[in-house]
């Protein structure tokens, strides 16, 4: 049940409100992975596909560079896509843009996911005391025509997961207090296996094992790393496409003037050689903990969703 919450009023419309409650809902690899229509992007040629990702790059960087709202970078697709439809009665051409130029938010994330393949951002709903992670679905309760939020069942106290706010327009939402962003693993492998070459490059430290026991070059030549090489008397690294990972997890200061404090969890691929490790485009970003201050248990909540996914790596 719901415990009395004092109500927020924010600035932000309906529109923007009710697009980051519908992130919050996709706790699943969504059909964001799922390419746009590709019938007819196959039909445009190579200047026509440039003019689309120009403009849906322009929105990105007007939208960066002049702090703009999501409802206001609504209307600008929305106009662009009008715009374009207008100009396509006297250009086939144009037309056979206007058919395929993104005129949404969702629509514009469906196509970059599509062009630079970048895994979808994923959202757990997270309890402020025990930092317990549940779906947004399981947080509401309707009753009739009411709303109820619901409290954490983990923590001793009554601990609400959701808080009422009041949009711009006066309208009632319930918005998380906390909220842990995260990519899923095989989404994220998915991505990095398109590259090519990447996966000979995970297959390269199979050369540069040292073959003198006494001397430790890389990680190859590690206790830990032989350990491996089977498990359950099966090969493992042994075999080929198998992939070892190392775990890490950082804080740090996201504002100048301010204590607060965010953690990133993230993977690195052992596989790849040393200097390329530990690379930017090579590292996956497993979650960003919620501050303002660090967990003083156990991270282990938060590390729930990505054990199941390398469990499921791991049955292959």
């Amino acid at each position: 049940d719901e415990e009395p919450q004092e109500l927020e009023y924010w600035k932000e419309s309906d529109v923007e409100v009710e697009s980051d409650i519908q992130g919050c809902m996709h706790s699943e690899p969504s059909d964001l992975d799922t390419p746009m229509d590709e019938e007819q992007e196959q039909d445009l040629d190579g200047d026509q596909a440039a003019v689309i990702w120009w403009l849906v790059v322009f929105t990105l960087v007007f939208q960066t560079l002049h702090s703009l709202s999501l409802r206001a970078v609504q209307w600008l697709l929305k106009f662009l896509g009008a715009l374009l439809m207008c100009l396509g009665k006297f250009s086939s051409k144009v037309s056979e843009i206007a058919k395929v130029f993104p005129s949404s938010l969702y629509l514009r994330a469906k196509y970059i996911n599509d062009k630079i393949s970048v895994p979808p951002i994923l959202h757990k709903v997270v309890c402020p005391k025990c930092h317990s992670l549940y779906d947004y679905k399981d947080c509401l309760e309707k009753r009739g025509t009411q709303f109820f939020v619901k409290c954490c069942v983990e923590c001793k106290t009554r601990t609400p997961l959701l808080k009422p706010i009041i949009t711009s327009k006066g309208t009632q939402k319930y918005y998380p207090i906390l909220l842990y962003p995260f990519c899923s693993v095989i989404s994220t492998l998915r991505t990095l296996f398109l590259r090519s070459g990447f996966l000979d490059l995970c297959e390269k430290w199979r050369q540069s094992v040292s073959r003198d026991p006494s001397v430790l070059v890389d990680v190859y030549d590690g206790k830990m790393w032989l350990e491996f090489m089977t498990v359950a008397g099966l090969p493992f690294l042994a075999d080929k496409n198998s992939l070892a990972f190392i775990l890490n997890i950082d804080w740090f200061q996201p504002y100048k003037h301010r204590t607060y404090s965010i953690g990133v969890m993230y993977l690195a691929i052992m596989n790849l050689p040393r200097s390329i490790r530990f690379k930017r485009e090579n590292i996956i970003i497993l979650g960003l903990i919620p501050g303002p201050t660090e967990p003083s248990l156990t991270i282990n909540s938060y590390l729930t969703p990505h054990v199941s996914d390398l469990l499921q790596l791991w049955k292959g």
